[in-house]
């Protein structure tokens, strides 16, 4: 699957690159002390066992992380569409959610930002969440029937923002 990485999201993955990269180093560290303790390998050694698997997990992160950094598309926010939903559109919408007999509905204003930006308190959703999929390429007015975490919803987008100075009325 294709990942959309803004210059931000660049740096948040780069930041986890490098701190997987000291985690592997210090993996690798103990994984050496445990071989030179036991004298070898052939023989029961469940603390180098348990180090071995640990470096292969991070191995294979790095390499997820270097994937994903090598084939990301670039996307930036500075042009913000008010016409359509993109990445780095702020959208206020009126969410539906139906469970049982119970009727949930709440007004909420989103920021829908590249991989690995998301941050709930702050209102920033990744295009790739369920929400933030159901949003995406719909204009203003638009309704969407989905479903998000196994349960029906029905946003309905009000409007789009060209910066977040401009919600401060809402």
């Amino acid at each position: 699957m294709a990942i959309y990485l803004s210059p931000k999201g660049r740096v948040i993955l780069e930041s986890h690159l490098k701190k997987c990269e000291r985690e592997l180093s210090e993996i690798r560290e103990e994984k050496n002390i445990a071989y030179t303790l036991s004298g070898d390998t052939w023989h029961d050694n469940p603390g180098f066992n348990q180090l071995e698997q640990a470096e292969s997990r991070k191995c294979k992160e790095i390499s997820d992380i270097l994937e994903k950094l090598s084939t990301a598309f670039p996307c930036n926010y500075n042009n913000r569409s008010t016409d359509v939903v993109q990445i780095g559109s702020i959208v206020q919408c009126f969410i539906e959610r139906t469970h049982s007999s119970n009727q949930q509905s709440e007004e909420n204003i989103f920021e829908i930002v590249g991989y690995g930006e998301s941050n709930p308190n702050k209102k920033k959703i990744t295009y790739d969440s369920p929400l933030g999929h159901a949003l995406l390429h719909h204009e203003p007015g638009d309704v969407i029937n989905t479903t998000i975490a196994g349960k029906p919803v029905e946003i309905e987008i009000i409007k789009l923002f060209s910066d977040w100075d401009s919600t401060k009325d809402k």
